[in-house]
């Protein structure tokens, strides 16, 4: 079969992947499905199955700058070409199956992915191979169950397994050892509890020979519903479940720290709703994607396994990213998003017996934290709780709009305000649950704390020192008296108008700078600096009483207390321009108005658009 071409069109170079074959960059071992199902797969099942590789390779391999974000985050966004060979190429080439694979792809990773398809040669996956059993008979699938080895998809295999009485099975993608191992374990014991109506099907698809260059691997969701599409096809199954509790699934942002692409879609109803409708442009017979526990938080899903008498396994469903660091005795980092949510719900259950802390490279609660990025995780987490518990509902939207926006769009069967409220409350009662646990938890440890016994960089102890900061940082109410134009006092689920003038909100803490443009995205760092230094000669402009139109401009030079070079300066405003402009596609689905939050004059000057408004934690200010 004829290699796939990688182009990274922002630096021109060039990846050859080999898929299988006799020397390939990456094995995909579709055998096992058609072992499995006594049946081959149709071409095009073969063809998603090796477009989700290429996706998925690319993406491992051409990096987003690493930890730290090369040109102030522009990197975070790769435009990439790919040449795949396929079997269907008439089916390929339909203007609705580019459309629907690229609006998937894009929105998965946050990059800019353009396909080419080209008619394959030879297949050369294996022949040989197999070894059928004819005379056998095929497992009778009613459900494919996405299946990781984490907390969420063992709640529902146990959940459908014990409140019905179809055949399930279990998909899993074997990569590390490590996680198959425990996929394995987990399987058997369901295989045990529930005999024949269980098979468990591990598909090999990973790079050979290389470690990731990039470790975000946000298209793995990607490659995951392809491998459960075709097993779905070759079993004729009639659902296909991707089982992720919805506050992860959602991924509000929990601190604007977590920019661009590093904050992951994999089971966003958006992305799920998208590669369904990929799916059916392709096998339109197939089911669609679902995810049952959408609604539900992680604690709610952990009573799911306690319902069914499996919490004595809870410690066995390996939840976190850091798979590489994973040891026998330390089977969780601890320092990661998905351990703190899988922390704070295990002992919100009151099952902590059965997840102990040991297991923990860093106790959650009252480890040490070494770096600068575990503390942050830490302090944003709970930070995070605090601030939506203290939101009202609009103040819930005027925070997270654009997230929100998008949320409602992977729900396009119900009304808009019903999915506002439903995501309103799940958030709200995560909320209840973190701070719940960590009251506990203070209680708990007051001894220590009021010793001074415990690392000034565990969570608790940089939890209670977060103080009115975190209020002053987070818990922004939008009271009647605030309320944004655009957001009514009857609709909070309206978007901004796309036309009106930017609403701006500047913060400042512990020498950080913010810039919120509301409904759209934040500022950090040197833009936000640069924002912030704009807003003075804006103020002074204001007070003068001046038109718009007779706004000064400033030099770069002439921008007062700004200590960066004039280099940096430019880089930083062009980035806020970038950040906004891609921020107002994905909301609004069209460019910025010229010169919506920085305008530049005729002499190199620059200008906050005189017409923005500013938002004080207080009051909006409307220019006159």
């Amino acid at each position: 079969m004829t290699d796939c071409i990688i182009e990274n069109l922002a630096n021109g170079k060039r990846l050859t992947l080999g898929l299988n074959g006799d020397h390939p960059q990456f094995i995909l071992k579709s055998e096992a499905i058609i072992a499995a199902a006594l049946e081959e797969l149709r071409p095009e099942a073969e063809d998603l199955l090796d477009v989700a590789a290429t996706v998925f390779y690319a993406d491992s391999q051409i990096s987003r700058g690493g930890k730290v974000r090369s040109n102030m985050g522009t990197d975070l966004h790769r435009n990439l070409r790919l040449t795949i060979p396929v079997r269907s190429l008439a089916l390929w080439q339909r203007a609705d199956v580019g459309q629907s694979l690229t609006q998937a792809v894009n929105f998965l990773t946050g990059d800019r992915f353009e396909f080419n398809f080209i008619a394959a040669g030879p297949d050369r996956r294996g022949s040989g191979f197999l070894n059928l059993d004819r005379d056998g008979a095929p497992f009778g699938a009613d459900d494919v169950i996405l299946f990781s080895g984490g907390i969420d998809s063992f709640a529902d295999v146990l959940d459908t397994l014990a409140t019905a009485s179809g055949q399930v099975i279990l998909v899993s993608r074997q990569s590390a050892n490590k996680v198959s191992n425990r996929q394995g374990e987990l399987a058997g014991y369901l295989a045990e509890r529930f005999g024949k109506r269980v098979c468990h099907s591990k598909v090999k698809a990973h790079r050979r020979g290389e470690e990731s260059t990039d470790t975000t691997q946000r298209s793995r969701s990607f490659l995951f519903a392809a491998i459960g599409a075709a097993v779905a096809q070759a079993f004729r199954a009639k659902k296909i479940s991707f089982f992720e509790n919805g506050v992860v699934s959602h991924n509000l942002p929990i601190s604007p720290q977590v920019v661009g692409t590093m904050a992951t879609r994999t089971t966003h109803p958006l992305v799920l709703d998208r590669l369904s409708k990929l799916i059916a442009s392709i096998m339109p017979d197939l089911p669609r994607i679902t995810n049952p526990f959408e609604w539900m938080t992680k604690t709610e899903v952990v009573q799911r396994v306690q319902r069914h008498g499996g919490e004595t396994k809870i410690g066995r469903a390996v939840s976190g990213t850091h798979v590489r660091d994973q040891t026998t005795l330390h089977t969780h980092c601890g320092t990661c998003s998905q351990c703190h949510d899988r922390r704070f719900a295990i002992l919100a259950q009151g099952l902590g017996q059965f997840d102990p802390p040991e297991s923990y490279a860093t106790d959650v609660l009252i480890g040490q934290r070494d770096g600068a990025t575990e503390r942050t995780m830490a302090v944003e987490c709970t930070r995070h709780a605090t601030c939506i518990a203290n939101l009202s509902d609009k103040g819930f939207f005027a925070r997270f709009g654009v997230e929100i926006s998008l949320l409602m769009e992977g729900y396009p069967d119900l009304p808009q305000q019903d999915i506002f409220a439903r995501i309103f409350e799940l958030h709200r009662r995560q909320s209840r649950i973190v701070l719940a646990v960590m009251t506990k938890a203070i209680s708990e440890h007051a001894g220590d704390l009021a010793a001074g016994l415990l690392s000034p960089y565990s969570l608790l102890v940089m939890h209670m020192g977060q103080g009115a900061q975190a209020e002053a940082f987070l818990a922004i109410e939008a009271s009647p008296a605030n309320v944004i134009e655009g957001i009514s006092d009857t609709d909070a689920t309206s978007s901004l108008d796309p036309g009106a003038p930017p609403v701006l909100q500047f913060r400042l803490y512990n020498g950080k700078y913010e810039v919120s443009v509301r409904g759209l995205c934040n500022l950090l760092g040197n833009p936000a600096r640069v924002i912030h230094h704009l807003m003075t000669p804006f103020e002074e402009n204001r007070a003068a009483g001046l038109a718009y139109e007779g706004h000064r401009f400033v030099s770069i030079s002439g921008l007062k207390g700004v200590t960066m070079s004039k280099d940096n300066i430019r880089t930083a405003l062009k980035i806020c321009r970038k950040t906004v402009e891609e921020a107002h596609m994905v909301s609004h689905q069209i460019s910025t108005p010229q010169g919506f939050l920085i305008q530049t004059g005729p002499s190199v000057g620059h200008r906050l658009n005189p017409r923005a408004r500013i938002m004080t934690d207080s009051n909006p200010e409307a220019g006159s």
